[in-house]
Formats: structure tokens, C-alpha cells, sequence
């Protein structure tokens, strides 16, 4: 758990495994910072050459020899393996994950970073049991927004309330999107005694391509199908690639379709959110959207799409003709 992690780099006393894994990219590789900050980098001149760090499924004997290296002028050393599939299901690879894990000397910490994992492995078991595992998963308004106040409070750029939401929802599917707004937006206001409303967020930040898709789908569904060509015609002249728009709300109707089968097994909000891997935030409103389909009409959305982005990648249909066929089947299928 993180509480137990921020216990072990306050005290210095770091395990000698830990497997941070998650979608949340941003706290993965803060905290292996963190780490390595304790392990390597307060040695100085020697830091470097205590850490090794692979990416992918590491070769045996370099993966084992790395591991059992002595530290050079130091306690310990850091091994850094980034998505090694000792996690994963039918994962391969010559290492058996149990063996290299159990392979970890006391003059070594490992720090193996994951996307998902099957918490069913043995090798899963053993990390949660031998060392420490650790999950980054996105983080919700609340928490954005704190985080935004303490990153731009340096600045002494003063935030609005309304200001900070509107930042902080900029990072729900991901942090190093949301830091990159705010290093904009520090730097822009630089040396200004100013303060930073919901118009400037709005007019300076940049929105994510699959906001502004579900907020088409949105308004399609509620019949405003002027609205919805609106928010098309704004991300053509954006250069937005029509096929990248057509793919999301595909995806889009896909998830409507797996949602009214959840509900249909009687899965709650919170499993929802967790099986189809969104923001538990957007349930509710993708539950609003799937309400309006029956489902063989969810069904037919979905088949429909699928043809019409066969139609464009054999060169049948054009880009915009098919987008425009995509959303009016949004529309039409909407309250049968």
C-alpha cells in the first residue's frame, strides 16, 4: 500500500522488492525517483553505477548477475525493471518469476513498475508477501486539485476554485497530461500578480480528443445532433484525424453496449467502473447514455460502426462521410 511506502522512504528502511503497478504513469515514476533517491543517487559520485535498469523482459543471466552485483561504495544497489511480465499471464521469457524475485540479495532493492498484473499469479503472492506491492491507479478530482494548488503555488499565481476542478479533471486519465498544462499556464502568468478563473482554463488548456468525443456522444444521445456536428467541425479544423475520431466513438458505443450488459448481471457502479476501466466519475454519466439504447439497438450501433470503419480502411467510404453516417446512427438508434 502507499501509505506503507511513504512509511518505508520516511524511515529509510526500503524492502528489498517493490512492484508499483497501475495505469498512473506519473506516481509510478515518482516514486521510483523516490526511491532511487534513497538507494543511489545520495551516494554522489557512485550513484549511477549502482543502478541498473531494464526495460522489457530481461535476459537471465544479465537480469541475475545485475542483481547480485556488489554495491560500489554503497549499501545497496537498484535494480529497475519496467514491464517484465513476471506479472502477467502467460507472460514468457527464460527467467521463472519466482526464482528471479527470490534471487534479490540483501545488497539489493528491486523495483519491478507494471502496468496491469494478475493478482491471481503465484509471482503476485510472492511479491505482496516477500516485499511490498503497490497500486497507481488514476487519481479523482479531490486529490487533482490539491495537487494542482501545491504545483502552482510556487508560481504565487493565485487559483480559483472553479479554476482548479476544471485543471484537476484535466488529469483524471492521467497526471503527466495535467503537469503539462500547468507548466504552460506557470509560465505564462510568470511574473503576473493575476489570479486564474475557469475562462483562462478554458481558453488556455487544451481538452483530451476522447473528452470532446464523449461530450459528441452526449449530445447526440439527447438529440442535439446540432451541437454534436458543432463539436465535430471543431476538431476537423483542429486537424484532428477524422479516422482517430471515428475509432473513439467506436469505442465509445462499444463501451454503451458493455455497460447494458453489466447492468444486466446486476454489476454495481464501483465493479462497472473497475471492468471497463474508467473513472468511476463517468459511470454515471455513461449509465445516462446507455439507458437510451435497448440493447439490440446497442448492438446494431456497435455493428454499424464496425462496417463503416471497414468502409474507410478499404477506401469504400470517405473519412467525413462515414464519421457523419457514425453520429446520425448515434443519434437515430438513441430512445428505441
Amino acid at each position: 500500500m502507499l501509505k506503507d511506502l511513504k512509511s518505508d522512504l520516511k524511515e529509510g528502511r526500503l524492502r528489498g522488492l517493490y512492484v508499483f503497478h497501475g495505469p498512473e504513469d506519473y506516481l509510478k515514476d515518482h516514486y521510483v525517483s523516490e526511491v532511487r533517491g534513497r538507494v543511489a543517487d545520495g551516494d554522489g559520485t557512485f550513484g549511477a553505477m549502482n543502478v541498473t535498469v531494464f526495460e522489457g523482459v530481461p535476459e537471465a543471466g544479465a537480469f541475475i548477475a545485475a542483481l547480485q552485483t556488489v554495491p560500489f561504495f554503497a549499501e545497496r544497489r537498484l535494480v529497475i525493471v519496467k514491464d517484465s511480465g513476471f506479472f502477467k499471464a502467460g507472460a514468457k521469457g527464460a527467467l521463472d518469476p519466482i526464482e528471479a524475485l527470490s534471487a534479490i540479495p540483501p545488497t539489493t532493492v528491486a523495483v519491478f513498475v507494471e502496468g496491469a498484473i494478475d493478482k491471481r499469479l503465484k509471482s503476485v503472492s510472492y511479491a505482496k508477501k516477500e516485499g511490498l506491492l503497490v497500486e497507481f491507479g488514476y487519481c479523482g478530482v479531490p486529490e487533482l486539485t490539491v495537487w494542482v494548488r501545491n504545483v502552482l503555488k510556487p508560481s504565487g499565481l493565485r487559483v480559483s476554485d472553479a479554476a482548479a476542478e476544471a485543471l484537476a479533471r484535466i488529469g483524471l486519465s492521467g497526471m503527466y497530461g495535467l503537469k503539462g498544462e500547468l507548466e504552460k499556464v506557470a509560465l505564462y502568468f510568470s511574473g503576473r500578480d493575476a489570479e486564474l478563473g475557469l475562462r483562462d482554463v478554458e481558453g488556455f488548456c487544451v481538452r483530451r480528443l476522447s473528452d470532446k468525443v464523449f461530450d459528441l456522444v452526449d449530445l447526440a444521445v439527447s438529440g442535439d445532433m446540432a451541437g454534436a456536428y458543432s463539436i465535430l467541425t471543431d476538431m476537423l479544423e483542429l486537424r484532428e484525424s477524422p479516422f482517430k475520431i471515428m475509432h473513439l466513438l467506436g469505442r465509445q458505443c462499444r463501451l454503451i453496449l458493455e455497460m447494458k450488459g453489466l447492468a444486466e448481471e446486476g454489476v454495481r457502479p464501483g465493479g462497472m467502473a473497475s471492468a471497463l476501466g474508467m473513472q468511476p466519475f463517468l459511470v454515471g454519466k455513461m449509465e445516462r447514455q446507455a439507458k437510451r439504447y435497448g440493447k439490440k439497438m446497442a448492438e446494431g450501433l456497435v455493428s454499424d460502426g464496425f462496417f463503416l470503419e471497414l468502409a474507410v480502411k478499404t477506401g469504400n467510404m470517405g473519412e467525413r462521410a462515414a464519421l457523419d453516417a457514425m453520429i446520425a446512427d448515434i443519434g437515430r438508434f438513441a430512445g428505441r
